[in-house]
């Protein structure tokens, strides 16, 4: 018999990682050997168990998805695929740039997720769309082609983190007591997002994010 992928699933829904571990165990290669809700708790377990492919939520409470997947690689030998409702490109950069193996849109469904983490064995693993995006050269990892930059593309992966916060209606302080971060070292980023992108009301910005696909309307 063949060793069967031993899979962690990572979201802050108990419905969502219930349901996704309900069909991934239905496939004969896969075992869902471990769940968690927050990327610091994914970390710990992950580094327990030593997983074969880590099924990461890209939009986590606290420690962010990025910062787990990449502290995940340090610890592990695990894979990581993000799964995420944004196929922002900012948001893609910053999973490759962690070292990601793959990035599944929410919309493409567990089929696609499926593929996915079974492609991470060998390769690279996108969704469709998102690959279509992407130049993959051999022993390299895959960039974007050559696209018109919008003012989104300015902004470094915690600062579109930070947007999509204050796009949800997040206060400062709420911002602060989610991210483990200063009140005041909050407020400045704030500023300089605003400042990088010319607008400086909350209404605006919020219109801006869902506009650029960052947030959800």
């Amino acid at each position: 018999m063949e060793r069967r992928m031993r899979l962690v699933l990572v979201d802050d829904h108990q419905m969502v990682r219930e349901a996704l571990s309900a069909c991934l165990a239905q496939e004969p290669d896969f075992e869902v050997v471990g769940t968690a809700e927050d990327g610091t708790m994914a970390v710990g377990l992950c580094s327990d168990l030593d997983p074969d492919v880590v099924v990461l939520d890209v939009d986590l409470p606290g420690l962010s998805a990025f910062e787990t997947g990449r502290t995940i690689l340090d610890k592990t030998h695990a894979r990581i695929i993000f799964l995420s409702g944004f196929s922002h490109d900012s948001y893609i950069e910053a999973a490759v740039d962690c070292g990601a193996s793959g990035y599944v849109l929410k919309e493409d469904g567990v089929t696609a997720l499926i593929r996915a983490i079974r492609e991470s064995e060998t390769g690279w693993a996108f969704s469709e769309r998102i690959r279509d995006r992407l130049v993959f050269e051999e022993a390299k990892t895959p960039v974007f082609r050559d696209r018109p930059r919008s003012r989104a593309s300015l902004l470094t992966p915690g600062q579109v983190e930070l947007l999509r916060y204050l796009a949800k209606g997040l206060s400062k302080k709420e911002i602060a007591s989610l991210t483990g971060r200063s009140y005041s070292a909050v407020d400045k980023q704030v500023t300089r997002v605003m400042d990088k992108l010319s607008i400086h009301d909350r209404v605006e910005l919020s219109r801006f994010a869902i506009r650029e696909g960052i947030a959800e309307a």
